[in-house]
């Protein structure tokens, strides 16, 4: 049996692991403005905290010079802000953006570190808290891997060498919490557990990735410094640098600073030094009612088109620093500050377009084959094919409030529940739809139903991330031929999750009076949901699986057929496509105390499976099976599991690695 230390020992760096796991070490992900590699870790390294300098404010009017204070602009924190802006200031207090990135303590960890031992994927892990302090003890990183090209399989030894870590930083609040250990080199690296915030357990970080199977106990984890950094942070610079090592040779360290942790208010506004510096000064002189001039200042909302996107875009774009800044990005900092819009000049970021050369486990990290994107933080490459912001005045404002809106996705119209309410995001351009009856008569549903909530047919879920399906944020039409030619999920089907391609091309093509368009649907009188679930690629499975647990359509298309579809999807070879399974089928009649671990031991999960399979056993009655098997593209007289066979024996295996 697997035996804690009795004392919680810190290891001080990778290089005092075990012998001849130094190199394994260094393997762990390290990614970062480019996929470079990191530079080795052995030196301590302090993280200084840049000094800020007290500035006297003039104290006549004619002492105020605009271009002054813009060169002495700093950063200042949220909490400068808070006096003159309370409201945006609380609101922006109570979002996610806010505890993006928090430095360890009881009231920013959310996991359960009560010292009890858990089996994570058949490792022993022990994550403990003595007095405000959190630490979590793990198996080597690549001992696991070692062990299983020695030939010998690591889940079955007694004692795994074990090492302890401090949590000293957390990521996240809302899905998922990451937790950061930092080393003596001033480098923090994620650790491989991850709290899932939902379903209030521990999982690993690989299960917490829609990405290939693979060994690796350590496996997804990476560096903090020249990632992370950029994008869940304010002001960020990594600050790499080049030291002498005690051997004489040099080394590298990290000497990492923000201006804020997490994502505050100068994320969007800018350094606020010198609007602050000019707000003291006009008070000082009883400058009564005068405001500070608005370009020291940035404000989103009062941007152009073009500007206002791209204060976003830094973060929702997924920017890449260009070769030839790559160095100077990890040592200086980030080139992106609000106001400043030369910052794109020195970033590439992803795209495809329609035509070029396609390769699912090459561009699929990011696209679909038509150039949609497929994963969030790429809300930029989406906006930008959208026509509602290449012909339109559409930005992520649009849609989104960064103040006084809900906390989840921060929506300025409603949650969805309210179909007329929810549509005021697109409404408030297209008012002609904004009544009942020509909404219906635009949507051909019912206004009051889902069918007329314009995000379904023109944002349907067509990302992931998260271990959730996400709705695009490329405006477009739904077409069958799309579906067809890129493999996307098509819009109609994620309502209609019982219907075939063939089913949604004739009555588009009904709607809009013409002849359906040629075509030949890949899973031929078959559910397009259901032939994605059980042969589709890693991420069509996914997204498929999810939506036939969305309770939203049950109505529309029956339930208790599709506790079959699940079961078998219990078996997928993705951690994260079990899981969706799992959740989804937990909603099914029957379903609603089973028990199942997806990132447990394959011989775990084989007994849970056995259970579920009894289970449907007890529950199908003949209008269900009939329903299956018409589902599948057969008949009410074919046997259902003939039809599931020959849709898995179709399925997609190419490798999959959704890139969040």
């Amino acid at each position: 049996m697997y035996q804690a230390p009795a004392k919680l020992t810190m290891v001080p760096s990778l290089s005092s692991w075990l012998p001849g796991l130094a190199a394994v070490c260094l393997t762990w992900c390290l990614l970062g403005c480019r996929k470079t590699e990191a530079p080795p870790v052995a030196a301590d390294a302090s993280e200084d905290t840049a000094e800020r300098s007290e500035e006297t404010a003039p104290a006549a009017v004619e002492q105020i010079s605009l271009e002054k204070l813009k060169a002495s602009n700093r950063y200042v924190q949220s909490g400068a802000c808070q006096e003159c802006h309370a409201d945006q200031y609380n609101s922006w207090h109570a979002t996610y953006h806010r505890t993006m990135t928090q430095e360890a303590s009881p009231e920013t960890i959310l996991g359960n570190f009560d010292g009890e031992v858990i089996t994570l994927s058949g490792y022993p892990c022990q994550p403990v808290r003595q007095g405000d302090r959190f630490f979590m003890t793990l198996v080597h990183p690549g001992w696991d891997e070692q062990e299983i090209q020695a030939g010998r399989d690591p889940k079955r030894t007694a004692q795994p060498p074990a090492i302890t870590y401090a949590v000293d930083r957390v990521i996240g609040s809302h899905h998922q919490q990451v937790y950061l250990s930092r080393g003596p080199d001033g480098s923090y690296h994620t650790l491989p557990l991850v709290w899932h915030i939902h379903q209030k357990r521990w999982i690993t970080r690989r299960a917490s990735f829609l990405a290939e199977p693979r060994e690796g106990f350590f496996h997804k984890t990476k560096l903090w410094n020249n990632g992370c950094v950029f994008c869940h942070n304010t002001g960020p610079v990594p600050g790499l640098q080049q030291v002498a090592s005690s051997s004489g040779g040099t080394q590298y360290v990290w000497n990492t600073r923000v201006e804020e942790l997490g994502i505050a208010c100068e994320a969007c506004h800018g350094p606020g030094g010198a609007h602050v510096q000019l707000q003291q000064t006009l008070a000082k002189i009883q400058q009564d009612g005068a405001k500070a001039p608005e370009q020291l200042i940035v404000n989103p909302l009062k941007l152009s088109q073009e500007e206002s996107v791209l204060t976003c875009a830094r973060c929702h774009g997924k920017m890449i620093a260009k070769q030839e800044f790559d160095r100077q990005c990890l040592v200086e900092g980030d080139f992106f500050q609000p106001g400043q819009w030369d910052f794109p000049d020195r970033y590439d970021y992803p795209s495809h377009r329609p035509g070029e050369d396609y390769h699912e486990s090459e561009e699929g990290v990011y696209f679909w084959s038509d150039g949609t994107p497929r994963t969030t933080a790429m809300e930029y490459q989406g906006i930008l094919l959208s026509p509602c912001y290449q012909q339109g005045e559409m930005t992520c404002l649009s849609c989104h409030g960064m103040h006084g809106t809900p906390a989840n996705d921060q929506l300025l119209f409603g949650d969805g529940r309210d179909v007329s309410q929810h549509n005021r995001a697109c409404t408030q351009c297209h008012a002609e739809l904004d009544t009942g009856d020509q909404l219906a008569q635009h949507t051909h549903h019912s206004a009051t139903s889902s069918g007329s909530l314009c995000y379904n047919c023109h944002m349907p879920y067509q990302a992931y991330s998260l271990l959730k399906r996400v709705r695009s944020h490329r405006i477009t039409n739904p077409t069958a031929k799309a579906t067809v030619e890129s493999g996307i999920p098509n819009a109609c089907n994620q309502c209609h999750v019982d219907q075939s391609l063939e089913w949604t091309n004739q009555w588009l093509a009904n709607w809009a009076g013409k002849q359906p368009e040629s075509l030949e649907a890949p899973y031929a009188g078959s559910s397009s949901t259901v032939g994605d679930a059980l042969a589709g690629h890693a991420l069509q499975r996914a997204l498929a699986v999810e939506q036939l647990g969305a309770t939203e359509n049950f109505a529309v298309a029956g339930q208790t057929w599709r506790a079959r579809i699940l079961i078998e999807s219990l078996e997928d070879e993705y951690d994260a496509t079990r899981l969706l399974a799992y959740q989804a089928l937990l909603k099914m009649p029957g379903f609603d105390d089973f028990q199942f671990d997806y990132i447990g031991t394959e011989e775990e999960r084989a007994v849970q499976i056995q259970d579920a399979r009894q289970r449907w056993r007890a529950i199908v009655s003949d209008p269900a099976r009939q329903k299956l098997a018409e589902v599948l593209g057969g008949s009410s007289e074919t046997d259902p599991d003939t039809l599931i066979d020959r849709l898995k024996s179709r399925r997609n295996k190419v490798s999959i690695d959704v890139l969040e």
